[in-house]
């Protein structure tokens, strides 16, 4: 009877252990997107996941094909276009907020 509460004690030790671990990991590992000032959780350093990124981009470029559809093209400029615009407002923005009033 005594060595199952032991064994149950040490169970309960062992979560308490996890939940704090994992506690600890979400406080820390939390940071604030640059752009849009929000908050995410960062499992891997920001410096491995760009080299990670770079990796598999330059893994797609190498393996696909660039498409000849007109089309498709136009379509894929005007995104770009946007996400530009979509960036720099972000960015001004964010500017605009850190300045004195």
């Amino acid at each position: 009877m005594f060595d199952r509460c032991l064994i149950m004690a040490r169970n309960d030790q062992g979560r308490m252990i996890r939940v704090l671990i994992l506690l600890c990991t979400e406080l820390f590992a939390c940071a604030e997107v640059p752009i849009t000032g929000r908050q995410s959780l960062h499992m891997v350093p920001e410096s491995e996941l760009l080299a990670l990124s770079f990796r598999q981009y330059g893994e797609v470029i190498r393996t696909s094909q660039l498409s000849d559809d007109p089309q498709k093209i136009a379509a894929a400029k005007c995104i770009a276009r946007l996400q530009t615009a979509r960036n720099a407002f972000h960015i001004s923005s964010s500017r605009d907020a850190d300045s004195p009033h």
